[in-house]
């Protein structure tokens, strides 16, 4: 028994010591590593032949993680470009293909198997099949489609786009190109509009155009920029004026401050006040009068309210809720049918007067709000305004010693005095001693910031109010101070 321990025993340490032997003296693979050092994929005819002198050439390196197709045919370039004989580039391309791989795509190369590889071609289709998980998709019509400008973004920005896609799409015709860019645009674009007026034949002209509309919007940015910038310093400047004004004078307000908000105005609740007139007749005789008229606006029905005091009846109403000699619905229906001029007949004395319908009373009122009237400040200087010459007149002195000899001969017509019967400040008599037909115009002078502005044009119907900035630079005024006003001219023909 002990014999036979002894002799597995003996075996078994020989195997242990065998193991240990091999684990340290190899390590696994290493054959085959260096095998593949050794071993090139390239036929014998490739490899024995003479490389000849070129130029120190810079390959693109390629990593397996991009396109394949992309990485040969800048590869091919690269080689194409050097001083290597026709005759021996393809065999050439083969043995430096290597140097343009690092990293896994070179231990795929290492990888082939021997003497496997003869041509170029050969080669490429090798390197393609085992990275066609990396090609790209090449661009169609359709992903053409689907290039459309943004809501912000500019022209310029966008052609850019546009151009990079036409650029990978092979066989694109111009129609297709042209249309596609015009579907792409912003609506009410003024590029849009270029491109269906004049309709450029091909894509190169129609991009050609697009160069001088981006200038135009980039033009219109840069002035929007530079308006928004002035706006900004304007409005700074008032601020600063304005803080200026308060930390001279704290206790006076500046007019702009007494304003009050016009929606504030209508939201605040104003008492009633009604209507002053003086009729002769009592509120039943009114209503009876009413009743037989046909322009008369009868109040709706009011709602039921079992709360409502039934000792007051209203006749206009025609329901208890106050008395008749209380209705202010009455009371302004009244006033909007004095206003029509009806019911002028039950009016009293002291009624017509409030009307206006007494000559003498209102000729007198006129006089008193005229005395009323406070006098105007002193003036402080006097601007002239220039007016241009008569079209009658002429522009000669022969031409106007003619107009004046034509207006002293007795054939003058002279209009006559026809006055109005409302108050205006001008009217027809004032041209009574004026040569006819004539084009004089309408001039006065008005007293503007203590200013005699004088000789000012009064507006026909179709002229453009235009002030100099040299009269308001002598009214003392700054540039900061004038506010801008849009107006649309009209044409009267």
């Amino acid at each position: 028994m002990s014999e036979e321990m002894r002799t597995l025993e003996a075996q078994m340490q020989q195997r242990f010591t065998s193991q240990i032997h091999k684990a340290t003296t190899s390590t696994p693979g290493i054959d085959d590593l260096a095998r593949g050092v050794r071993e090139t994929p390239l036929t014998k005819r490739i490899t024995n032949t003479i490389t000849p002198k070129f130029s120190n050439i810079s390959f693109p390196r390629f990593d397996g993680m991009s396109d394949p197709h992309d990485h040969l045919l800048q590869y091919k370039h690269v080689v194409q470009s050097t001083n290597i004989p026709t005759d021996m580039l393809d065999d050439m391309m083969c043995k430096l293909f290597a140097q343009s791989l690092k990293g896994a795509a070179l231990r795929w190369f290492c990888n082939l198997p021997a003497e496997s590889i003869d041509s170029f071609d050969e080669l490429s289709l090798e390197f393609m099949r085992s990275y066609s998980v990396h090609i790209q998709s090449g661009k169609t019509t359709k992903d053409l489609w689907d290039v459309i400008q943004g809501l912000h973004e500019s022209l310029r920005a966008y052609i850019k786009r546009f151009s990079k896609a036409i650029s990978e799409i092979s066989g694109l015709d111009d129609g297709t190109a042209r249309e596609a860019l015009k579907k792409g645009l912003r609506h009410r674009s003024l590029f849009k509009n270029e491109i269906c007026a004049r309709y450029p034949p091909t894509i190169q002209d129609v991009l050609h155009r697009a160069k001088g509309f981006i200038e135009l919007e980039e033009d219109n940015e840069r002035v929007e920029r530079d308006l928004a910038r002035t706006r900004e310093e304007l409005s700074k400047a008032r601020d600063e004026r304005e803080k200026n004004f308060r930390r001279e004078r704290p206790h006076q307000q500046r007019p702009t401050e007494k304003r009050v908000d016009r929606s504030t105005r209508r939201d605040r609740k104003r008492p009633f006040s009604p209507p002053k007139y003086a009729l002769g007749i009592s509120p039943s005789e009114l209503i009876a009068h009413l009743k037989r008229q046909d322009f008369v606006t009868w109040p709706k029905k009011l709602p039921e309210n079992p709360a409502r005091d039934t000792s007051k009846y209203c006749e206009f109403h025609k329901d208890h809720r106050h008395n008749t000699v209380d209705c202010r619905a009455l009371r302004t229906e009244v006033a909007e049918l004095l206003k029509k001029g009806h019911l002028h007949e039950f009016l009293t004395e002291k009624g017509r007067e409030t009307y206006g319908l007494d000559g003498e009373h209102k000729e007198r009122r006129v006089v008193q709000q005229i005395e009323d009237t406070p006098s105007p400040p002193p003036v402080r200087k006097t601007i002239g305004v220039i007016l241009g010459g008569s079209i009658y007149n002429g522009e000669t002195v022969t031409a106007v010693k003619s107009n004046r000899r034509r207006a002293m001969q007795p054939i003058a017509v002279i209009l006559p005095d026809d006055p109005v019967e409302h108050s205006i400040t001008f009217h027809s008599s004032k041209a009574t001693n004026l040569s006819q037909p004539h084009d004089d115009a309408l001039v006065l002078t008005l007293n503007v910031l203590n200013c005699e502005v004088g000789r000012i044009l009064v507006d026909n119907g179709s002229s453009a109010d235009v002030l100099f900035l040299s009269t308001l630079r002598e009214m003392e005024l700054s540039e900061l101070d004038i506010e801008r006003s849009t107006t649309i001219l009209t044409d009267r023909l």
